[in-house]
């Protein structure tokens, strides 16, 4: 009964539509709660952050299969897709605020000229910006769309975050590759070792930097332990065995167990 539901939950956190679903509601979640501390729940900015982020999470795929520049890219699809990014960047920049919609701006334009980094040889930086983006200013952004003033404290809560993105990330490319092979396909020491120091990191912040915060809370986290387990099995112990694709949905899939269980822990701590 109980390998049952662990493997109905297995079932459900790596399937692809979950994660592509989840992934930008993930990115959202905790700046809201923080947010709630000092308002009340401002429902439109929030849903059009997150077709915005999800327009994206497309987008980001999108870009690693077809030239942004290329005619092949526009299709019709895409150009609705873009207009509707553009009516809600506008949205966010008339009637929100500014300097979010600045930051949507230099977040798509990330998203959409990324893997040109890549191809010029630069996987670490594109990993770096992308969990900078994601981890941080996505945080700030779904904070400052509810309440318009950033608490020195939402800077260290985003920490982790941006730790968390970079093991995402990394696990689509190799940080310190300079061929630009994807991780999965190849993975060296050095890889390993900053991967394991990326995880360990953002623990040991949450755990001790955010103690005086958290307190007892921070026991939730032990649910975040089967998702990690099965990352650490797949790159480390298994890494030849199992298939790619499944490898980087297992990666995603701790990656959104990690948001939730955070997001839990401060709303817990925020609010009881």
């Amino acid at each position: 009964m109980f390998k049952n539901s662990i493997s109905s939950l297995e079932r459900i956190l790596y399937n692809p539509l979950f994660i592509v679903l989840m992934t930008p509601l993930t990115y959202m979640l905790v700046g809201t709660v923080y947010a709630l501390r000092f308002t009340h729940f401002h429902f439109l900015p929030f849903v059009s952050l997150y077709i915005f982020l999800l327009i994206h999470q497309f987008l980001k795929k999108r870009v690693t299969e077809v030239d942004v520049l290329s005619k092949d890219f526009l299709t019709s699809t895409w150009i609705l897709l873009g207009l509707v990014s553009l009516f809600l960047l506008i949205y966010f920049i008339f009637y929100v605020s500014k300097l979010v919609g600045i930051l949507l701006i230099l977040y798509s334009i990330l998203i959409h000229f990324h893997f040109y980094l890549k191809q010029m040889e630069l996987p670490f930086l594109s990993n770096v910006l992308l969990s900078f983006f994601k981890g941080l200013i996505l945080t700030f952004a779904s904070f400052f769309i509810q309440i318009p003033f950033i608490p020195t404290g939402l800077f260290k809560w985003s920490i982790p975050l941006i730790l968390i993105n970079f093991l995402v990330e990394s696990c689509e490319y190799d940080p310190l590759s300079i061929k630009n092979y994807p991780l999965s396909d190849k993975i060296s020491f050095s890889t390993r070792l900053l991967l394991m120091l990326t995880i360990g990191l953002s623990y040991f912040i949450v755990l001790f930097g955010l103690f005086s915060t958290f307190q007892f809370y921070l026991l939730f986290f032990v649910l975040t332990i089967p998702a990690l387990i099965k990352v650490v099995q797949a790159y480390y112990l298994h890494d030849h065995d199992q298939n790619t694709n499944l490898k980087k949905r297992q990666v995603h899939g701790f990656a959104i167990v990690y948001y939730l269980v955070f997001s839990l822990t401060a709303f817990s701590s925020l609010f009881f």
